[in-house]
């Protein structure tokens, strides 16, 4: 597949959009298609990216019956053996994840649908021997300390049950025998994390938000967080002011003139819980950690759609933590 041109892609993209007479989805073209859905997102970056290339508008219509979702869902779990998460619905389904949640409303919704045993961990009490020991295993198979990234993606728990039992990640590592600073290498040293923040401070004129910085930045976000405990305090140790509309509706006018309205509408929605099935981090314990409440987080990039009230509308919004919110970005970009 790696020698289809984009212009042949294109032009089969064409083609199947006459055969069904519009703007085809990626199920269509997985079904109907000269090629699968993936070598688009390998050349384009996504499926709206391939349809812009093609001259088409982005498609954002609701077309796969809510009974083929469920029952797709139902084959990746007997599949995958377990209730899946996004991740598994995304390497193994027809459907991608983000499809599920603007259906549903959120993945915990979905599987429910589905009649899926929900995820118990967060409400559950995890003893602290298994916290420390699932901590100790994840250490020897990276060979260093973990990170809280790490443990959402490779541990047997999440991070979330370390932070109700310890207070922070530091003190989890700490308690497990294990040292918060080991394994950070010079190129991620205090001084160069401090350098990187004020040449981007200088290049934006302004104290860089988090976002910028895990977008623009030399570091991502999370060398800072483990070395200065937030976004804030890495700004203070390089000497910058806090920026105060850092994470609030009003620092993020770009989203349009509905945005503080629909935001309210999804976390209401969303029961002020953060909706990653990894995590389920509420509102209060987010104000904790990181000195504000919940993000939202577009499903579909703006830049896809015609106008911001429309990337606002609430079936492409989710309610998720800062941790969960750049892994989610992440997964977007590739």
């Amino acid at each position: 597949m790696s020698g289809i041109s984009a212009d042949e892609l294109i032009e089969a993209l064409c083609e199947l959009a006459e055969e069904v007479g519009g703007t085809p989805t990626r199920t269509q073209m997985n079904e109907q298609g000269r090629y699968s859905g993936q070598p688009y997102y390998t050349k384009f970056g996504s499926w709206n990216d391939a349809l812009k290339a093609a001259g088409m508008g982005p498609n954002h219509r609701n077309t796969v019956p809510e009974e083929e979702l469920i029952e797709e869902l139902r084959r990746v779990a007997e599949e995958v053996e377990r209730v899946p998460r996004m991740a598994d619905m995304d390497e193994h389904g027809r459907f991608s994840a983000s499809a599920y949640h603007r259906r549903f409303g959120s993945w915990p919704a979905a599987r429910k649908a589905a009649g899926l045993q929900q995820r118990t961990e967060t409400t559950r009490k995890i003893g602290r021997e298994a916290l420390l020991s699932a901590l100790v295993e994840l250490a020897e198979d990276v060979g260093r300390p973990p990170s809280q990234e790490e443990m959402n993606q490779s541990g047997e728990y999440c991070h979330r049950p370390y932070y109700r039992e310890f207070g922070t990640w530091g003190t989890a590592l700490e308690a497990a025998g294990l040292d918060p600073n080991a394994g950070r290498s010079q190129a991620t040293s205090d001084e160069n994390l401090l350098r990187a923040l004020r040449e981007l401070a200088t290049e934006l004129g302004r104290t860089p938000t988090f976002d910028q910085v895990n977008e623009l930045g030399e570091y991502s976000i999370w060398p800072y967080i483990r070395a200065f405990g937030s976004h804030n305090e890495a700004v203070e140790a390089a000497g910058l002011s806090i920026n105060k509309e850092h994470g609030t509706v009003e620092g993020t006018v770009e989203y349009g003139v509905n945005w503080a309205t629909q935001r309210l509408k999804a976390l209401e929605r969303d029961d002020w819980v953060c909706q990653d099935e990894n995590c389920e981090m509420t509102d209060h314990e987010h104000r904790v950690q990181y000195g504000q409440g919940l993000d939202v987080h577009h499903l579909q990039k703006v830049r896809t759609f015609d106008s911001l009230g429309t990337a606002n509308q609430l079936e492409n919004l989710v309610s998720l933590c800062r941790s969960c919110h750049v892994q989610w970005e992440n997964r977007m970009s590739r």
